[in-house]
């Protein structure tokens, strides 16, 4: 649950570069196979004329150029549509034909651990919660033996089966969020493509969701503890609560919110026998504190790396603000 950064976009344009050549190739020796009189020869023809420039769009163009890239192309399925009934159908079974099963799925094509490790984040940025998994361990039977990581298409495959290769389209991600009933072909911008039922990963904005606590006694037993998820509106409702089943998830953790407190407590009760109760806890202790507490310091690079980082920030923010005034 934070936002992944690719600075200047070096990342997608290292992907693009990588993929750029055998993507030509594929689409290429696929072309042949398409019916003469259909959208997916005309796309792919585009494609072959353009290039470059749509080449780079379907492997690195950003959320907001592949938003645009499926407006156009449902206008244009909708345009042959109404002459040719199923056109619509055949063009996304074509794509996953071409796209999914030829690139994606293609191991000699497309290596998940090369993907995760060029985006170089350990922590789902979905939940926040579960670390991204792989590993190699080759043998000399096998010498390609891995644990996969998990990868999301953010805008799922199976409708936009055009963007599977998008760098900015694939999002390492935990087990829970990526698979069955969570995020799994959910679709975030929806059917009318106007909805934010999730924030890209590349684009979300902390401040649209907040976690909080309510306490019914002292906080010194997890079961007097209500942990609240709090989100900006109705639809992030749906795709976090929902979906993920965060809300959910994220309150079973109020066993962590009961220790944060305790140790707050002790730290303020000890540091204020030390100074006297006459004299207030200075500024500078408390900036510290969070390095006291969880090791580290509450920084943004830190949400990448630590897991449960933005549930901690914001119930650490909120016993700051009641125990220190701050």
């Amino acid at each position: 649950m934070y936002r992944i950064i690719d600075e200047h976009h070096t990342k997608a344009e290292a992907h693009f570069s990588f993929y750029e050549e055998a993507f030509k190739n594929i689409v290429a020796a696929f072309l042949g196979q398409v019916p003469r009189d259909s959208y997916a020869k005309v796309f792919l023809k585009e494609i072959a004329v353009n290039k470059n420039e749509l080449i780079h769009l379907l492997l690195s163009g950003d959320f907001g150029q592949q938003k645009g890239l499926i407006a156009s192309i449902d206008a244009d399925l909708s345009a042959w549509e109404r002459k040719k009934t199923g056109e619509k159908k055949r063009f996304i079974a074509s794509m996953k034909v071409l796209f999914v099963d030829g690139m994606y799925d293609n191991d000699d094509f497309f290596s998940k651990n090369d993907h995760v490790k060029r985006v170089d984040i350990e922590i789902c940025p979905y939940c926040g919660r579960n670390y991204v998994y792989y590993a190699e361990h080759p043998t000399k039977t096998n010498p390609n033996t891995m644990v996969k990581p998990d990868i999301d298409h953010f805008l799922p495959k199976n409708e936009y089966p055009y963007l599977a290769m998008n760098y900015y389209n694939l999002i390492p991600s935990c087990i829970s969020c990526n698979r069955v009933p969570c995020k799994w072909t959910n679709d975030p911008i929806g059917a009318t493509r106007d909805k934010e039922y999730l924030m890209h990963p590349y684009e979300f904005r902390e401040g649209d969701i907040s976690f909080s606590y309510k306490p019914t006694v002292r906080l010194y037993d997890k079961d007097s503890i209500e942990v609240r998820m709090n989100c900006q509106t109705s639809d992030l409702d749906t795709g976090y609560k929902t979906w993920l089943n965060l809300d959910q998830f994220y309150a079973k953790h109020n066993g962590i919110v009961k220790n944060m407190y305790v140790r707050l407590e002790s730290l303020q009760r000890s540091y204020q026998r030390f100074l006297g109760d006459n004299f207030s806890i200075p500024k500078s202790y408390i900036d510290h504190l969070p390095e006291i507490v969880f090791g580290y310091k509450l920084e943004q690079d830190k949400a990448k790396e630590e897991l449960m980082y933005k549930f901690k920030k914001d119930i650490y923010m909120q016993m700051r603000k009641q125990m220190y005034r701050i």
